[in-house]
């Protein structure tokens, strides 16, 4: 039996201008070693519960639990727990003034981790994203893709056993975002990491997820195996984002 790393026990969040709820009593699990994919239409509430997930925001009501410990602790547990989750974001967040070793290192810093072990754990992920060679650059002089494999590197800089991936292959071309596909499902397979997955592309949610959650307005409206949800899509909405997906509107 699998053991869960990720619980969110009905979450809601409004913001004070919005009209609606972003998220509405979502209640989701996610287990050891697991890839879930998360889509939605834009505004659906992806990005918010991304955020919650990642300890950026804070939920008005509900529960999210890593490894059974509350998100809701302050203090010293708090960020234990946060180093448990690391986070790769569409736009990248590199600091511009860091070289790619020294935004890899940056979260061990904070962590008061000694020189000489920041220094080990940067080259073997440096290594492991194929990117020893650029270690010396600023992100101005890297690509897009070498960009993100930067990110992804310092997102597992803390070995956490969660990754959250909000639209990680948006911004790539799709040569690029294959290649960036195929790390994520290495290191899941090497690393055994968890990852939760939001994106627009079906291409990747099918290929790299093995469950699927679907958002509307703030709701789940349909969740189970990827292979199931992607061929035999039950919810209205779900097969509106397949057709996108294939280039089709429906009527």
């Amino acid at each position: 039996m699998k053991q869960s790393i990720l619980e969110v026990i009905n979450i809601s969040r409004t913001f004070a201008k919005a009209r609606q709820a972003a998220l509405k009593d979502v209640y989701l699990s996610v287990d050891a070693g697991e890839i879930v994919g998360i889509i939605g239409m834009s505004g659906a509430g992806k990005t918010t519960l991304l955020r919650c997930l990642s300890g950026l925001d804070k939920p008005d009501s509900g529960t999210i639990r890593l490894n059974g410990i509350d998100l809701a602790v302050s203090g010293t547990q708090k960020r234990v727990v946060l180093r448990q989750i690391g986070v790769i974001f569409q736009h990248y967040y590199l600091f511009s003034s860091r070289t790619a070793a020294q935004n890899i290192a940056y979260p061990l810093e904070i962590q008061g981790i000694d020189p000489q072990t920041i220094q080990a754990r940067v080259a073997e992920l440096l290594a492991y994203v194929g990117l020893a060679h650029r270690k010396d650059a600023y992100p101005e002089q890297l690509s897009g893709g070498e960009k993100q494999r930067i990110s992804i590197a310092r997102a597992l800089a803390t070995e956490p056993p969660l990754l959250l991936c909000d639209e990680p292959t948006a911004a790539l071309d799709p040569k690029t975002a294959q290649d960036i596909v195929q790390l994520l499902l290495r290191l899941n397979r090497d690393l055994g990491v968890a990852i939760v997955l939001i994106s627009h592309h079906m291409e990747l949610i099918k290929r790299a997820c093995s469950r699927v959650i679907v958002l509307d307005q703030g709701c789940i409206v349909e969740t189970g195996e990827s292979a199931t949800v992607l061929t035999q899509p039950q919810h209205v909405l779900t097969r509106q984002l397949l057709s996108y997906a294939q280039g089709e509107v429906l009527a």
